[in-house]
């Protein structure tokens, strides 16, 4: 297969790029590395072979193959390039595009203009193989639209033997005899299970183990298949994921009857609980009659299908829709589209019928994301031979058996990542592989890039979408944090233009972006907002200061307000708020006011200065006035007033006088 993908990719690089290249709208691609001008396709491919691809979330449109078929999975909503919203996208107005195309439509809905080739040797068989096995391998090269990621998509069983088991399996504690049906006439019409060990094409043919169904073909080339114990009716096939994936669909290619009943679930938390996709039953009305028996409305509903239960095929049963119609031998760019004719067993999760208004909503996003999925066979198609004898003779013809399955999809990064590595602890397993932890871009970060990285929470975190990645946003702390948190009610008050709000802001700052000084701290005018200096300790006395200290922490001239200025009491004063304010005295924490008044008499203190003390609050007395409030005449004085000296000498005659 590694050899004939070389060659074809030597050979016709731009068809691969045609056909699995995704591309913008109308943007057209160089197809050869030394071209420096866009152009169609190369001249060893024809000139103008395609002309442009349609860009569509990448878990709206798949190229698939499948058999001998190539499959191109859309739906009527996914192309944003042309106005078809409302209605499905026809190839020649008869059949919508999520179904099997004939050559002559793929190339008229793509714009190729093919050439037929000049003779039957220009064919090369070769590509008929890559059409063939493709179903195997990843996507197209992965990429970024304007908006979403896409990782490559690809069946998630490969790489995955392991996580893959079934309840049920042939020949696993000794050899088991089962027989075909169609095989009863003939002379070999029972053969030997013997699943001990696992299959090898040389020396274990016999061995039917789950892990067969993940490649249709061995090496050589020659089918092998899963089977389960003969007449075991209850089976379980199921997948376990180390991640979380985006699941797009899945394709069953039976050997034998198809079940008559069968259910697929889903879980998204690694198993702990289980919701249903769909049910499939032979006869919807008796098996689950509580189930809606009718085509889906919404992409969300469960139903119950008949079409995929029935006995007919009896084998190489096909889970799936087929058509009638042929296939047009084509060759475009070198490359044979001629076998596209049919389509395989397939459950699609978006079913292309329905509408999608929004393929990027939350119920979308559940419905794609996985982490277990489960495949439950509940009953057998018997052609009621087991309702005479239930015999070992008339069991061994009845048992489940699997050809190929698929599990369509690539690792759940919510458009935010193109490329997805091994999960730790996981190895890379073999080429092919869709690993499950997300490269994430965009800002973002985690296993499937779920969150905003670390320091980018200044929006909340939203899945990608096609023309907006929704990229997460640094939060804005001045270079005094580096670390933040995202806060819905900031967002909503700034009118959904900022929401982080920084933790632990550092070098005296505080705000939701660290844009303030603390308390007791002021902004240094001179300085930028992101200088760690910028925060200047005030200086401020407590004991005279409002709030125990705290100054004006910026400039404000509307609103009075100097950065590093005192907020003081009312009767303190000073740039630090550390004296009294004339007239008062007794500097004190405890004083609301800061001071007391000096209570001196006006008439008796000298009016120059301060009227007291500061500290002990002791008048300043003119000449013959005493008292701690100045409000008293020196002895042989008397007359308090407003004269110079407070008080009149008493003048008293001697010799009338007792004393002066």
């Amino acid at each position: 297969m590694r050899r004939i993908m070389e060659k074809f990719t030597q050979n016709h690089t731009s068809t691969f790029k045609c056909l699995f290249t995704p591309i913008r709208v109308g943007r057209r691609i160089p197809l050869s590395d030394g071209d420096s001008k866009s152009r169609d396709c190369d001249e060893n491919a024809g000139k103008d072979c395609v002309r442009h691809l349609l860009m569509a979330p990448r878990h709206l449109w798949q190229f698939l193959s499948m058999g001998n078929t190539l499959l191109f999975l859309g739906s009527r909503h996914a192309y944003a390039g042309e106005k078809r919203t409302n209605e499905s996208i026809m190839d020649n107005g008869s059949h919508p595009i999520s179904e099997v195309m004939s050559m002559s439509s793929f190339k008229q809905f793509f714009n190729i203009r093919c050439r037929e080739p000049k003779q039957a040797s220009d064919v090369d068989a070769e590509n008929v193989s890559v059409v063939r096995d493709a179903s195997d391998l990843p996507s197209g090269p992965p990429g970024c639209t304007d908006g979403s990621c896409y990782p490559a998509t690809g069946n998630l069983l490969v790489g995955r033997a392991a996580n893959l088991t079934a309840t049920s399996t042939c020949g696993l504690q000794h050899p088991e005899n089962y027989c075909i049906v169609s095989h009863l006439m003939d002379e070999d019409k029972c053969f030997t299970c013997d699943s001990q060990r696992p299959y090898h094409p040389a020396w274990n043919k016999n061995s039917h183990q789950v892990e067969n169904v993940i490649y249709l073909k061995d090496v050589r080339g020659e089918l092998t298949w899963w089977q389960s114990v003969n007449g075991e009716e209850s089976v379980s096939i199921r997948l376990n994921l180390e991640a979380e994936f985006h699941f797009t669909h899945l394709i069953m290619k039976f050997k034998t009857f198809r079940p008559a009943v069968m259910i697929i679930e889903r879980s998204s938390n690694f198993g702990r609980s289980w919701k249903t996709y769909r049910y499939f039953a032979y006869n919807c009305t008796i098996v689950f009659p509580n189930i809606p028996f009718h085509a889906p409305h919404r992409v969300s509903d469960v139903i119950c299908e008949e079409r995929y239960s029935q006995i007919e095929p009896s084998s190489l049963g096909e889970v799936g829709r087929k058509t009638g119609q042929g296939a047009q031998r084509l060759e475009c760019c070198g490359f044979n589209l001629s076998s596209i004719s049919s389509l395989s067993v397939i459950y699609r999760v978006l079913d292309p019928s329905i509408d999608v208004k929004d393929p990027y909503s939350q119920e979308i996003q559940d419905l794609l994301r996985i982490t277990n999925l489960r495949i439950n066979f509940t009953k057998l198609h018997t052609l009621g031979d087991n309702m005479l004898d239930r015999g070992p003779d008339v069991l061994q013809k009845y048992y489940y058996a699997m050809y190929e399955l698929v599990v369509r999809g690539s690792c759940f990064c919510y458009g935010h990542a193109s490329e997805c590595v091994p999960v730790p602890g996981v190895a890379p397993g073999e080429p092919g592989m869709i690993h499950g932890r997300c490269v994430c871009k965009h800002n973002t970060e985690g296993l499937n890039c779920e969150r905003c990285r670390y320091f980018h929470h200044d929006l909340p975190w939203r899945p990608a979408e096609l023309y907006n990645p929704h990229r997460c946003r640094a939060c804005n702390c001045n270079s005094h944090s580096t670390k933040c948190h995202f806060d819905m009610a900031v967002y909503l008050a700034s009118g959904k233009v900022s929401g982080g709000v920084c933790d632990n802001c550092l070098h005296n700052t505080m705000g939701r972006n660290c844009e303030m000084c603390k308390p007791f701290y002021y902004q240094d005018p001179v300085r930028d907002i992101r200088d760690p200096a910028v925060c200047v300790p005030c200086g401020c006395d407590p004991v005279g200061s409002l709030d125990g200290g705290v100054c004006d922490s910026y400039t404000d001239p509307d609103g009075g307000m100097i950065a590093g200025q005192c907020q003081c009491k009312q009767n303190v004063k000073g740039a630090r708020c550390d004296r009294c304010k004339e007239g008062f005295f007794g500097l004190s924490q405890n004083d609301p006011q800061g001071c007391q008044p000096c209570n001196c008499d006006p008439r008796g203190i000298v009016m120059l200065g301060s009227p007291c003390d500061q500290i002990s609050g002791d008048c300043s007395c003119k000449r013959y006035v005493t008292g701690r409030y100045c409000n008293q005449c020196v002895p042989e004085h008397w007359g308090l007033g407003n004269d110079i000296f407070g008080c009149r000498p008493c003048r008293c005659d001697f010799g009338g006088a007792y004393d002066n």
